[in-house]
């Protein structure tokens, strides 16, 4: 019983210190997080178009980072991407792990994960 406490107590604190948790593949937020990695490489333009005006756009040196936002009832998804050259050179997601059922659909739409 013991052993399982301390057990249970360090995987806490590691992912309160490292800001880590396991997804479990069942959960609907791992879908994004698949699709998200597949989309460095490809035309920014495109996602740009398809998910209208960004909520941020910065200039850092000759790269560009946009943020979009989407409320969602159980908190907030956000879409980050830097791109240079009109290719997307970095991506970063946050949200719910019920998901961001919107930024899916709009990233399959575009078939740009194939």
């Amino acid at each position: 019983m013991q052993r399982r406490i301390r057990l249970l107590v360090s995987v806490l604190l590691t992912a309160s210190v490292t800001g880590c948790v396991a997804i479990p593949d069942y959960a609907p937020g791992k879908q994004l997080i698949n699709l998200v990695p597949s989309l460095i490489g490809k035309d920014s333009s495109l996602l740009v178009e398809s998910l209208s005006q960004p909520h941020d756009e910065v200039w850092v040196n000759d790269t560009k980072h946009v943020t979009w936002r989407h409320l969602q009832l159980v908190g907030e998804c956000r879409l980050s991407i830097a791109n240079k050259g009109g290719k997307i050179v970095s991506v970063h997601w946050s949200g719910p792990l019920t998901g961001c059922h919107y930024l899916e659909a709009k990233i399959k739409e575009l078939h740009l994960n194939n």
